[in-house]
């Protein structure tokens, strides 16, 4: 990065394990091309541990402001209702389908695809 290259201005949204390390490798990075311009998360007790550890970041009151001070917003936040329990694959097998190791404890949607080979299924 030369001297007259600005920052890229990052906002991250999520206070938790994930947007902590991030900031502490940014903050740890000298003449990083990468700036926390906004940091925001739900919980006030995990943006008050954050802010205590990175004073110079700037907290902001919600996602909305994080996304105004920003050029790129990392979303540093846990797939929502995912359990920490391995289950069956879905959408099953074939070649046309995605594995994941986790179960969803929503309700499985029904599939708007059609794998190849089974018309009509």
């Amino acid at each position: 990065m030369t001297t007259t290259d600005a920052p890229l201005a990052l906002g991250i949204i999520g206070a938790g394990i994930m947007g902590e390390r991030l900031i502490a490798a940014l903050h740890g990075a000298p003449d990083s091309p990468v700036r926390v311009a906004a940091l925001w998360d739900p919980s006030p007790e995990a943006l008050a541990r954050v802010g205590a550890a990175f004073p110079a970041v700037p907290r902001v009151a919600d996602a909305a402001a994080v996304v105004a001070a920003s050029a790129c917003v990392y979303v540093a936040s846990p797939p929502a209702r995912i359990s920490a329990t391995p289950g069956p694959r879905w959408p099953p097998a074939g070649p046309c389908s995605a594995r994941s190791p986790w179960r969803s404890t929503s309700p499985r949607p029904a599939p708007s695809w059609r794998p190849r080979g089974r018309p009509g299924r």
